[in-house]
């Protein structure tokens, strides 16, 4: 099994597969070496020792996706920016605590999101929401939209909605982009990715999206702190999807030039054919910068579904998954001090 992904998401956040259907559905998808890295969220120690005592042929990598805020260069609030931490020991207790903090700031949105939600005519409690997150896990926008999604009322209302967004669009170019994406979303994403689209992103037309409170902010200097303290190296997510006025290029090679964090990944937005175009370049210049400085290189799939690790054995992504060949052992390489005993590598 030749290719690895070192971004990826269980039942624990945003995620619809258990780490044991995670390690299975790469085994039939060439996938050798899975990192697996909720949102906030660090894998249990029993969880853990379910999958050593397996002897799967994947070897597990824990990880973790911290959500940041802002770079003290420019300190712009940056909606929902990642750092990406491998090899990270979950029994770290200054971790622990961050995480519970950052989910508790998460929880306190969910009578929030009732509350927008219910004023747009939509039927959804807080307990139909939490229903939705695994036991020990975290609670995200994805668990809101599978609360709604499962009432009919709620899949007729927005209907309407997304008929009245259209509308907007004749008259407003950067509606008329928004709708253009969307369209272009594949037809089995769609009954999802509308929610997003339409209400749960800042941009949205009908926005109820929600910003974090200002005294829970973080930097990615502290973020990356966690993360090293904890055993782990610390990796910009996906950069492409952020505001670049706030993290601009030159920025993240400010970061990477004086070790602030240890590398960033190169593999991102994998199997998304809406995506692949526009941020092909980005990534391209983040493998020279990754290069000049001879930092870490990570990413994968950043799989949520099975659909998404099935992507890594389609040949139309062939060249995206042939970059993720060897990707541990160059980490490794790089750093041999790295513990190696929360993996089964």
């Amino acid at each position: 099994m030749k290719y690895q992904s070192l971004h990826g998401h269980s039942i624990l956040s945003d995620g619809v597969m258990t780490h044991e259907q995670i390690l299975d559905e790469c085994q039939k998808n060439n996938i050798g070496v899975v990192a697996v890295t909720d949102h906030d969220t660090l894998i249990k120690p029993e969880i853990f020792e379910r999958i050593k005592n397996l002897n799967h042929r994947v070897k597990f990598v824990s990880g973790i996706e911290l959500t940041a805020d802002f770079v003290p260069e420019t300190k712009i609030k940056i909606p929902a920016f990642h750092i990406v931490g491998l090899f990270v020991d979950p029994t770290n207790r200054p971790l622990l605590s961050h995480c519970e903090k950052l989910k508790k700031v998460r929880f306190d949105k969910v009578s929030k999101y009732v509350a927008s939600f219910s004023e747009l005519g939509f039927s959804i409690t807080e307990n139909e929401i939490l229903a939705e997150v695994a036991d020990g896990g975290t609670v995200g926008r994805p668990h809101v939209v599978a609360a709604l999604n499962k009432k009919q009322s709620n899949r007729d209302l927005i209907e309407k909605f997304l008929e009245d967004f259209k509308n907007k669009a004749n008259t407003d170019n950067k509606l008329m982009v928004m709708v253009k994406e969307y369209e272009n979303i594949p037809q089995e994403r769609k009954d999802k990715a509308r929610w997003f689209t339409l209400f749960l992103t800042p941009e949205s037309p009908f926005s109820v999206y929600i910003h974090d409170p200002d005294d829970s902010l973080i930097s990615i200097d502290q973020t990356v702190s966690f993360i090293r303290g904890a055993g782990g190296v610390a990796l910009v997510a996906h950069w492409s999807f952020y505001d670049k006025k706030a993290f601009p290029l030159d920025l993240v090679e400010k970061l990477v030039q004086e070790k602030r964090i240890d590398g960033i990944e190169t593999v991102y937005v994998f199997g998304e054919d809406l995506f692949l175009t526009p941020f092909s370049k980005d990534r391209q210049d983040l493998v020279l910068l990754s290069e000049k400085y001879n930092s870490i290189q990570g990413g994968g799939v950043d799989f949520h579904t099975v659909a998404h690790l099935q992507a890594m054995s389609n040949p139309k992504y062939i060249t995206d998954a042939k970059k993720t060949e060897k990707m541990v052992e160059k980490i490794l390489e790089k750093r041999p001090d790295l513990d190696t005993t929360w993996t089964t590598l």
